[in-house]
């Protein structure tokens, strides 16, 4: 007898076996149709009434002993939608403008299956920009603050170079007006910056020029004085708490660009830090500027966290761009990652 040809024959089947176990496996794991048509292209679900819950997934190369077999295979596709779905670039649409397509399609695609589709993206003509600059005024930052008096009729010419529908606005911070975050002696509250020079009383966050106000800008970054606080760490934190919270007061736009440029050479407190000056209620990430400009609740609230600030800007889709000084890059370095953008 020829024992050969026997082991020809036999050779796919062991090879199918081989390599088809895993997936076989796989098949008998599932106890719903769902699942089962899901897990794998060669699942299929037997709907035998008289067939075990356990045994109703199989693989169909191997095991076809079933009369009502379920193996949806569709070809996965997509389609644009074109008439009254997609807008051209540029166009406007309950005032937002167009930069993506397509906005919306059609697609079928199996339970547990990938499609791929190209999108698009191309950026508006003049689409809307809200600046605002935050700035650290202690003393240290005087030198930085004549560089923007000097640079800011070259900046608004820049601006208008990328959009012409741009607004800035201007804000500043030093630090709580509690001790020890500041000097309590009566000369010292007039004066922070004693036999250094004359400077503006401490204050905690100033909205000093709100995007409402854009073309106030340039005599209002004029007017600016620093002022001074004790310790290094200022209160930024406090500030764009403020800013990203204050939609009204700060002026910002539905459908704009929002950038928040934060300037300073030291780092800030955060939550925790309030305690030393008697600030012991969490922060309630709330707007609380008086009259638009001051924070009006910063001898109550403790300093935010890191954590609010990024999530309160992120949730109100603010970039930011932080402007430092050397000696604190990798700080901000570190901020700036936690940030999905910026």
């Amino acid at each position: 007898m020829q024992i050969a040809p026997y082991l020809l024959t036999l050779i796919p089947w062991i090879l199918a076996s081989k390599y088809s176990y895993k997936g076989f496996d796989v098949c008998n794991k599932q106890l719903d149709c769902n699942a089962c048509i899901s897990s794998s292209p060669s699942c299929s679900w037997c709907t035998d009434a008289d067939e075990e819950d356990n045994r109703r997934c199989r693989d169909v190369r191997f095991d076809q002993k079933c009369d009502s077999l379920i193996n949806p295979k569709p070809k996965s596709n997509v389609a644009n939608i074109s008439e009254g779905g997609n807008l051209d670039f540029n166009t406007t649409i309950n005032e937002a403008i167009v930069q993506v397509k397509p906005q919306r399609l059609n697609a079928v695609v199996r339970n547990g299956s990938s499609i791929e589709f190209e999108v698009t993206v191309q950026p508006a003509r003049d689409f809307p920009l809200d600046l605002y600059f935050v700035m650290d005024l202690s003393n240290s930052m005087k030198p930085t603050l004549e560089v923007l008096k000097e640079n800011v009729v070259a900046m608004r010419k820049q601006l208008a170079v990328l959009t012409k529908d741009h607004r800035i606005g201007f804000g500043t911070f030093v630090d709580k007006t509690t001790a020890p975050f500041i000097y309590t002696t009566e000369a010292k509250l007039k004066n922070p910056c004693g036999p250094k020079g004359v400077c503006e009383p401490a204050y905690n966050f100033n909205n000093t020029v709100s995007l409402k106000e854009s073309e106030r800008f340039a005599d209002y970054i004029e007017a600016a004085k620093v002022s001074a606080s004790v310790d290094s760490p200022e209160a930024g934190m406090d500030a764009l708490m403020q800013i990203a919270a204050c939609h009204d007061a700060i002026g910002w736009r539905k459908h704009s660009r929002k950038v928040i440029v934060y300037l300073t050479d030291t780092g800030f407190h955060f939550a925790g830090d309030g305690k030393l000056g008697g600030q012991i209620e969490r922060n309630d990430g709330q707007c609380w500027l008086e009259d638009s400009r001051t924070y009006s609740k910063e001898k109550i609230f403790d300093y935010p966290s890191i954590h609010q600030v990024v999530k309160k800007m992120v949730d109100n889709q603010m970039i930011p761009i932080f402007g430092v000084l050397g000696k604190v890059i990798d700080l901000y370095t570190d901020f700036k990652n936690l940030f999905p953008y910026g």
